[in-house]
């Protein structure tokens, strides 16, 4: 979690506070923003304003209490990636990704021609082994999902191209794109229909369809045995599917694209048809769900030591903490709300 000038680290297992430091601007950085620590290690990494502008990305070792460096640009970030072998700028307004070594924090590499979506940012990282994934929606068809492969090697810290290629999601457009577990996650333009595609060899693998509806969706997460899907969406519901109920046949084709745009209800709070699709829906492919009344910009995700749980990260500093159950459907039901600014007993 960051402050206004420093963060604080807490244990998802016990909900309590491990570390802290808020007083990084003794480095010379103003206001903290997007703090996140880079896996299985004691490394912190936000951004900050430089001059006025949120330019700067600052790396903290938290064990040493030092500062490791800092990339400063002289454009605008969005928002950035990092993994232990590379970290990655989005410049807020350009069509751009910009590529750094994370040992060194030296640049690599541009990749150009990346659509953002006015939405959801249209564009994602991931890295396995020495395999390094960016998937992201071209500015020029909207529709495809551009996927350019990175091969690292950790004796000589090079990292070179391996492959390039593009998947037709035959949307009209893409609001979302995640690249999460084993799957590239992709939804259409009106938020009711979402792809599922293997990283492995990019073949459709799962579909879903939300019903002739618009939503604007939040963030997926996928539970570490990729059994379920979950969801949040702008009707204040938290939802989860069974993966296998969603499985298609081999070929690339899903039937929601039997379904046409032109159909879709962009005020479905009005609609008759909205609360009965809804129950179709509901009855038919999701496993359980949750109501909240909170933002769709929070984060939901599964909880990763318990597999029967999934958390809510929100952003007023609160955390709720949700049963489900895996064998059976139905409600997801609240065990706790945790508020992060207050010391558990």
């Amino acid at each position: 979690m960051s402050t206004n000038y420093g963060f604080r680290i807490y244990e998802t297992k016990t909900y309590k506070q491990v570390s802290s430091s808020d007083d990084i601007n003794k480095y010379g950085v103003g206001d903290i923003y997007n703090c996140t620590t880079l896996y299985n290690s004691q490394i912190v990494v936000f951004m900050f304003n430089n001059k006025e502008k949120r330019n700067g990305v600052f790396f903290f070792d938290d064990g040493r209490k030092t500062k490791i460096g800092c990339v400063v640009m002289t454009e605008e970030i969005e928002k950035f990636f990092v993994s232990h072998k590379i970290f990655a700028l989005f410049p807020k307004n350009k069509s751009k990704v910009l590529l750094f070594e994370m040992k060194t924090l030296k640049y690599i590499t541009t990749v150009n021609d990346v659509y953002k979506h006015s939405l959801n940012h249209a564009e994602n990282l991931k890295t396995e082994r020495n395999k390094i994934t960016l998937a992201h929606i071209s500015s020029l068809n909207k529709n495809y999902i551009k996927i350019i492969v990175y091969l690292t090697n950790d004796k000589s810290g090079t990292i070179s191209k391996k492959m390039t290629m593009s998947i037709n999601t035959n949307f009209n457009a893409i609001q979302t794109l995640e690249l999460l577990s084993d799957f590239i996650i992709v939804s259409s333009s009106c938020g009711n229909k979402i792809h599922l595609y293997s990283l492995k060899d990019f073949s459709l693998m799962y579909c879903l369809f939300l019903g002739n509806f618009a939503y604007e969706l939040g963030n997926f997460s996928v539970d570490k045995k990729n059994k379920f899907l979950m969801l949040s969406t702008n009707n204040k519901y938290i939802k989860m599917f069974k993966l296998k109920d969603l499985k298609e046949n081999n070929e690339d084709i899903c039937s929601c694209d039997d379904h046409d745009d032109d159909e879709v209800d962009h005020n479905p709070r009005k609609s008759i048809s909205f609360f009965l699709q809804k129950m179709l829906v509901d009855t038919t492919q999701m496993h359980c769900r949750y109501r909240y009344d909170s933002k769709v910009d929070n984060l939901a995700m599964f909880d990763p030591e318990r597999d029967d749980k999934f958390n809510i990260i929100e952003s007023n500093g609160e955390v709720k903490v949700v049963n489900f159950n895996r064998k059976k459907s139905g409600s997801a039901e609240l065990e706790k709300n945790i508020k992060w600014n207050e010391e558990m007993n």
